[in-house]
């Protein structure tokens, strides 16, 4: 009997082929495969990563689903924590919506080198996601309009900027990270930076370009995850000396009301 492989997850192994969430922090509370029929929308169930997420306001966690190919090459193992080639296929297809989602965590820096072929790696990942238009696929037929006529394109959701990773043993989503003392000292610490920031970007910036700023500035830094996190808590940016009105953080200005546009 011919021993089957297990699916790498690593981007280095892929191959060339054919009321959503969005703006949102994230947790990854569980990750399996499991065989997905689009909520009984289509005839054949697909290999896809289930990933069950704690979503930051929202009691309930959400199950998300990211396609990973055919069961013609892939079904997954009995546990669910890898994927079983059953065909031909050499690597997962750079196309599929799974290949997107784990390109966009190496793009905000997950390190490449521990994804491999058990998909619990990420369980506790903390990160903010986002939707980005789907690539276009040769071959698939046009998506047939909504009950109320209205058609919508294709999205994917992915990894925008990595929060905490699943071996960072400090912060939880919403949560202090350290004592008191250590978040005073953080909290002044991304002041310092977000005002150096301001006065290169006199016309202000929204908060997901902040924080993906801060993140590119503090590349070597400690504590850079748990600064970015800052960025992404409204209160934090309400009570900075700076201005902050309709998601952009700006300089301030004196004559800015609160409820005022700012003056760019």
């Amino acid at each position: 009997m011919v021993k089957k492989a297990g699916a790498s997850l690593s981007p280095s192994t892929y191959v060339e082929g054919g009321g959503l969430l969005n703006d949102v922090n994230v947790k990854w509370k569980e990750c399996r495969f499991e065989l997905w029929d689009y909520q009984r929308t289509q005839p054949n169930a697909v290999p896809a990563l289930k990933v069950t997420m704690e979503v930051e306001d929202m009691e309930e966690p959400v199950d998300q689903y990211f396609s990973a190919g055919s069961t013609r090459d892939w079904m997954p193992s009995k546990d669910g924590k890898k994927l079983m080639s059953v065909g031909v296929a050499r690597g997962i297809n750079k196309t599929s919506n799974l290949a997107i989602l784990i390109n966009s965590l190496i793009e905000a820096e997950f390190p490449p080198e521990r994804i491999e072929e058990d998909c619990t790696v990420f369980e506790g990942l903390e990160c903010h996601m986002v939707r980005v238009k789907a690539p276009e696929r040769k071959g698939l037929a046009p998506r047939a309009p909504r009950a109320d006529g209205k058609t919508y394109d294709p999205t994917n959701l992915v990894v925008d900027s990595i929060i905490k990773f699943p071996w960072d043993k400090k912060g939880k989503m919403g949560e202090a990270a350290s004592s008191e003392d250590d978040e005073g000292d953080l909290s002044e610490k991304a002041r310092s930076l977000i005002m150096e920031i301001l006065e290169k970007n006199p016309k202000g910036l929204d908060k997901k370009k902040l924080a993906s700023v801060v993140f590119n500035a503090l590349k070597t830094d400690p504590d850079r995850n748990e600064i970015v996190k800052m960025i992404y808590n409204e209160e934090f940016l309400k009570e900075g000396p700076w201005d902050f009105a309709k998601g952009i953080v700006g300089m301030y200005s004196p004559s800015s009301g609160e409820d005022d546009d700012i003056p760019f």
